[in-house]
């Protein structure tokens, strides 16, 4: 998927950390092997208030080191809020983007960060605003690759332009 060397890969969670969900612990061992393609991996997710993590390399099995960050505010209907602060902080400083979250692919991409953007579902389930900048992201030339995660969800989602099905795997 990733061929060359990065110096910063920043990876856009919608997970809560720490936890013993499946989707954060795809996201952790993602995070992991990212740090193969970059100098330094950074990950956002929500913070769970509810329990600590003191070894996370240990807990979760990680077997390299990336940094977990979280996102500024953690209200609902702040993701738009955050993925924002999040392009301000990364700018300058992140070579790609790899995204589980339309508003943070949005965002750096606006900054001309090169993005992967991961979809989970179909577009009929995206809210408007989702849906309305999904159809921005899909135009701009820094988005690389569209990672849809079953052939269901290919054959769903039904991407018409063949400039976009080169993007998808």
């Amino acid at each position: 998927m990733i061929k060359k060397k990065f110096n910063k890969i920043t990876y856009i969670s919608s997970s809560q950390y720490p936890s013993k969900e499946a989707n954060l612990i795809h996201v952790l061992k993602m995070s992991d092997e990212l740090t193969g393609y970059a100098d330094y991996v950074d990950l956002y997710v929500w913070k769970n208030l509810s329990w600590q993590v003191s070894d996370p390399k240990k807990f979760y099995n990680l077997k390299n080191d990336f940094t977990i960050k979280y996102f500024s505010f953690n209200f609902i209907g702040s993701s738009f809020i955050n993925s924002l602060i999040l392009t301000l902080k990364e700018f300058n400083k992140t070579t790609l983007v790899y995204s589980r979250n339309i508003r943070g692919s949005f965002f750096t991409l606006l900054f001309g960060i090169p993005n992967i953007l991961e979809i989970h579902e179909p577009y009929s389930a995206f809210s408007k605003i989702d849906k309305f900048l999904f159809k921005l992201v899909l135009k701009n030339k820094n988005l690389k690759l569209i990672v849809l995660i079953s052939d269901e969800l290919k054959k769903i989602m039904n991407f018409s332009t063949l400039e976009i099905q080169k993007k998808i795997i």
